[in-house]
């Protein structure tokens, strides 16, 4: 984070306005889904509502919708009725959220004047909290909140279509996706990956595969816990192929091509070959030199077992 973490941004907010829950959701274009980067003072059932039922009642846009000059953020207080359909007439509202005792609220559409990124929801027990006072300061640090939800998004979302996952840590520790597994996405390896990453206080960046698909890997650990992971297709560099780019991969483990064979049950003749073209396509000599280059940008799809992962240390890189 830049400056200040996330909670002390959070924090800061109460200077500003009352609140008694706020909950930040990060969406990515393509993406089916938002995916929660923050929470406070929310039980699971609201949370899960707000993420899951207001953009389903609320599409992008609301804001301009019922704000055209303006853009404040909608409130229950000072905008429920004008919206449709009228908030308090929702089981969002009547299920969850008035349910477990917030009489107030207000939605800021993150993104709102270009590149959609997500929602800061809050909440109040108090009625009336979010009166025009409140949604124009609200409004006022919108930027804030958006820079806070696009620092969780890898620098292209805006330009292709990527897949948001957040991984919770169950029980022993073990990570496992929140929420509907995508099709063709491998869940439980894609976890272990995670769990095996080493500087949890550093992004990883690396390729994966969806089937048969070649995808770029951007994931960081939430300062609430879990990790938030994003997917979007993306080719290796310099022309190099899937089977290259595993090979590229043990090269970064320092393994020798007759156990990158084996790994991969190939022949080592195979290997052998494939590391000459690494070689001629990245414009190198040694094969030290390709294992480094991948590693500082990287070039590799990591293995279940963390043994790829756990040689970006002796390599000197963070895989950014």
């Amino acid at each position: 984070m830049n400056t200040l973490n996330l909670h002390e941004r959070i924090a800061a907010l109460r200077g500003l306005f009352e609140f008694d829950a706020v909950q930040l959701l990060a969406h990515a274009p393509g993406s089916d889904r938002h995916v929660e980067v923050w929470r406070h003072g929310y039980n699971t059932l609201c949370a899960t509502a707000l993420a899951v039922d207001f953009p389903r009642l609320y599409p992008p846009g609301f804001t301009r919708r019922f704000s055209p000059v303006e853009l404040l953020p909608p409130s229950i207080s000072e905008s429920s009725e004008g919206m449709y359909p009228p908030f308090r007439t929702t089981r969002l509202y009547t299920g969850a959220l008035h349910a477990y005792g917030f009489e107030d609220g207000m939605t800021l559409e993150l993104g709102i004047q270009g590149g959609y990124c997500g929602l800061a929801h809050f909440s109040s027990r108090k009625a009336g909290i979010f009166d025009r006072r409140a949604r124009e300061q609200a409004r006022g640090v919108q930027g804030l909140l958006e820079n806070s939800v696009r620092e969780h998004l890898p620098p292209v979302a805006g330009q292709q279509e990527t897949l948001l996952l957040r991984f919770e840590p169950g029980e022993g520790g073990a990570l496992a996706l929140a929420g509907r597994v995508p099709a063709e996405l491998d869940a439980q390896a894609l976890a272990q990956v995670l769990q095996a990453w080493p500087t949890a206080a550093q992004p990883l960046h690396c390729f994966w595969l969806m089937g048969r698909r070649s995808m770029r890997l951007a994931a960081r650990w939430l300062q609430q816990g879990g990790v938030l992971a994003s997917l979007y297709p993306a080719l290796p560099p310099h022309g190099i192929s899937l089977r290259e780019l595993q090979v590229l991969s043990w090269l970064m483990a320092g393994l020798p091509d007759r156990e990158i064979a084996a790994c991969m049950g190939v022949g080592e003749r195979t290997v052998h070959t494939h590391v000459a073209g690494l070689l001629v396509k990245l414009g190198l000599e040694r094969r030290v030199q390709a294992a480094v280059q991948a590693a500082v940008n990287g070039w590799y799809l990591p293995d279940r077992q963390g043994r790829i992962l756990a040689a970006l240390g002796t390599l000197g890189a963070s895989g950014s």
